[in-house]
């Protein structure tokens, strides 16, 4: 992978936001699900928050290797505040959605942050109302069948994964607090922080 231009505009943008929504749950202990090169786990050491790094590839050197799925088996129940899962769990089926959401649900006492891929057409306006700037994004959605590009098995609003599907899976689990939706050219995510329903 050419570092360089994975690096770019969009991608520093996404890890100002997992910060943000990280700061905003006023952790004291956080796991970090799919370490990515450490930049956002590293920011908020330096903020004093403790840090545990998790990966399935331990050529990325996280503090535990493993896989979502089993998180218990790593971690015991409610071993942290809140739990970060920025742009993991579209590499997985979404058959397996429900189990990684367990596994958050069962590792973190309060809350998770969690990012997803949406895809679609980008639509953006820019306006001010009463010298002040608004900033509007949103993606319509495509009829093109989803013949997963890349490495991710879905996306929201990909045929066949509406945002009402998957946000009916995550509330299996957790009372969405906020969702907040951030575009960047051809990145798009959705940003849930969100409680866990039985905490």
């Amino acid at each position: 992978m050419d570092l360089e231009s994975y690096m770019n505009k969009r991608r520093w943008n996404s890890y100002w936001y997992q910060i943000q929504e990280v700061k905003n749950t006023n952790p004291e202990k956080v796991l970090e699900v799919g370490i990515g090169h450490g930049i956002v786990s590293d920011y908020l050491k330096k903020l004093g928050i403790e840090v545990t790094t998790f990966d399935i590839n331990e050529e990325r050197e996280p503090d535990v290797v493993g896989n979502v799925l089993n998180l218990t088996e790593h971690f015991e129940n409610n071993s942290f505040d809140t739990i970060l899962c920025a742009e993991v769990l579209e590499h997985l089926p979404f058959e397996k959605f429900t189990k990684a959401l367990s596994e958050l649900a069962a590792s973190t006492k309060e809350s998770v942050v969690l990012s997803l891929p949406v895809f679609g057409l980008p639509i953006h306006f820019e306006f001010s109302v009463l010298k002040k700037d608004i900033n509007l994004t949103t993606r319509l959605p495509s009829p093109i069948k989803y013949e997963g590009a890349q490495s991710h098995h879905w996306e929201i609003n990909r045929k066949g994964y509406s945002k009402k599907r998957v946000l009916k899976e995550i509330r299996l689990f957790f009372k969405v607090k906020k969702r907040v939706h951030r575009s960047w050219q051809q990145l798009s995510s959705d940003f849930y922080s969100q409680e866990n329903s039985e905490g």
